[in-house]
């Protein structure tokens, strides 16, 4: 296991109260929605190697489900550090389109710039399914 996948294994554990996790890669760097019981829960970073640390340090209280979810849209064609994590980390991850994630936007007038629009339309196009 990579010291991501172990790091990880830490943050992920067996408490059933998060059920999707949606990162939005943008030009400025990339936002991350985690669903709890409550709701959404939002926060953007920089997409270099200290924004993805502070990213699992973000997600560490959160994100304590084997069930979890997750799925990831990007906007632009060098992904940087976060999709770097992606790869390494061995998680799976559904990706969704960046054309179908402007059709959706479009269709239900949502926050193009919401990792938590990322999440809602991860699920109606069935990238994922909850």
């Amino acid at each position: 296991m990579t010291e991501s996948g172990q790091q990880l294994s830490l943050i992920f554990g067996s408490d059933l109260m998060t059920k999707i996790l949606a990162i939005l890669i943008l030009s400025s760097g990339f936002n991350v929605a985690v669903e709890t019981k409550d709701g959404f829960v939002e926060r953007s970073f920089q997409n270099t190697r200290e924004g993805v640390s502070d990213f699992l340090t973000f997600a560490e209280p959160y994100v304590k489900s084997e069930n979890l979810k997750f799925c990831a849209v990007s906007t632009i064609d060098d992904s940087g550090a976060v999709m770097q994590w992606v790869a390494e980390s061995g998680l799976r991850v559904g990706f969704l389109t960046y054309p179908t994630y402007l059709e959706y936007t479009n269709d239900e007038k949502s926050d193009l710039n919401s990792a938590a629009t990322v999440a809602n339309a991860c699920v109606a196009r069935y990238v994922i399914i909850k």
